[in-house]
């Protein structure tokens, strides 16, 4: 009888003992707290993960800075960082244009008069002034793109332009919507008097016969060939309001 009890009291304080370890457990680790149902017999229910709502991207670009990624460098990768002109295998007169570092070799952050690549764009001899024919000089609209670039400090700047929510691709015009969109990125390379691959898209004529491999282009899908360049896209709006321009029957209008 007196070995039945102590086997009991033994029993009863190995229990006691791990019920107290248990909790002292939980007490240095919640991890390893046991959790119980107090509210009914069957077993505790894990609550669903509660999906977690995309991040929204804003457009955070500002109409009054001026961004080299989505706006300076694909006009000086166009007009300037060709072949046979300044790119990593022609390297004319030793001038590589090809990427921010290079590009400011060339650049007095603060003063474009005291920049070589400005004076360049607006140096009344032929002879100096760049793009050299046949590529057709910079517009005075992206001439003065490039100089308020400069006076904004030549930031290697970019803005998000991934949000398309306040992009208007409604009743697109080749005039007023297309045609800008492509002069300022792709005919640096494709215009009339060097068009390379032989595409011209300084008109509406040499643009609408290769309206339908526009979007593949610039979306960089596969099949086609990457524009502006393998590694720079144009803005989502832009490709955007191309891309509904074609939808819309690629209209000279």
């Amino acid at each position: 009888m007196k070995s039945t009890l102590k086997g009991m009291t033994f029993l009863m304080l190995v229990i006691v003992g791990s019920w107290s370890c248990e909790h002292e457990v939980a007490k240095v680790n919640p991890l390893y707290a046991v959790v119980t149902d107090t509210t009914t017999t069957n077993p505790p229910v894990v609550p669903p993960i509660t999906p977690v709502d995309p991040i929204t991207v804003v457009n955070a670009c500002s109409a009054d800075t001026v961004y080299f990624a989505s706006q300076l460098f694909p006009l000086i990768l166009s007009s300037c960082a060709m072949a046979k002109c300044h790119d990593n295998i022609t390297k004319a007169e030793g001038v590589v244009l090809t990427d921010y570092a290079n590009i400011m070799r060339y650049v007095s952050a603060g003063s474009p008069t005291n920049s070589k690549l400005y004076r360049s764009l607006i140096d009344n001899d032929p002879g100096n002034r760049m793009p050299r024919l046949p590529v057709a000089p910079f517009t005075q609209t992206q001439i003065d793109l490039v100089a308020k670039w400069i006076r904004q400090g030549a930031k290697n700047n970019s803005c998000n332009t991934s949000s398309v929510t306040n992009c208007d691709t409604l009743k697109m015009s080749f005039v007023t919507n297309v045609s800008p969109i492509l002069k300022s990125s792709c005919t640096g390379c494709h215009n009339a008097t060097s068009p390379s691959g032989n595409i011209n898209l300084t008109t509406y004529a040499g643009t609408k016969v290769i309206a339908s491999r526009l979007s593949g282009s610039l979306n960089h899908l596969a099949g086609y060939i990457a524009m502006p360049s393998s590694t720079i896209k144009l803005s989502a709006c832009d490709i955007n309001k191309i891309t509904a321009w074609v939808h819309q029957g690629a209209l000279n209008n």
